[in-house]
């Protein structure tokens, strides 16, 4: 199991949550989940644990803490449903390049970014490492 730890933006004085989940040794490399645009849910966690549990470090960040630190908005619900749609854009970017940075200094390898729904638009914004 995962946790959920701070970590500060490349520009400094904010920070957001990602869900963290360490294998039992040293990692393979590190792994840059992106969320689903409903948030870090039970999906989300679990793929980062069986990551770990896979032998690599894999981080989940939270991409909405802007719009609302750990919100998991329910797709069968219009109004959140809407509101993820609405957030997927402004949210993405700064969050994503942030802890590809940090996993990159505890793994001293290469990041990797994968995801769900988010996935082909936090592609065109990563960094890669």
């Amino acid at each position: 199991m995962g946790d959920m730890i701070p970590i500060s933006t490349l520009e400094g004085g904010a920070q957001f949550d990602a869900y963290v989940a360490k294998p039992a040794g040293q990692a393979k490399a590190a792994i840059v989940v992106i969320q689903e645009i409903f948030g870090i849910n039970p999906g989300i966690r679990a793929k980062c644990d069986a990551l770990a549990a896979d032998g690599y470090l894999a981080y989940a960040p939270d991409l909405f803490w802007r719009l609302e630190p750990h919100i998991i908005l329910d797709p069968d619900i219009p109004d959140q449903l809407q509101t993820a749609f609405d957030a997927v854009e402004s949210a993405v970017g700064a969050t994503v390049d942030a802890p590809s940075a940090q996993t990159l200094r505890a793994v001293g390898s290469s990041v990797s970014a994968f995801g769900d729904a988010v996935n082909g638009f936090a592609g065109d914004v990563t960094t890669t490492c």
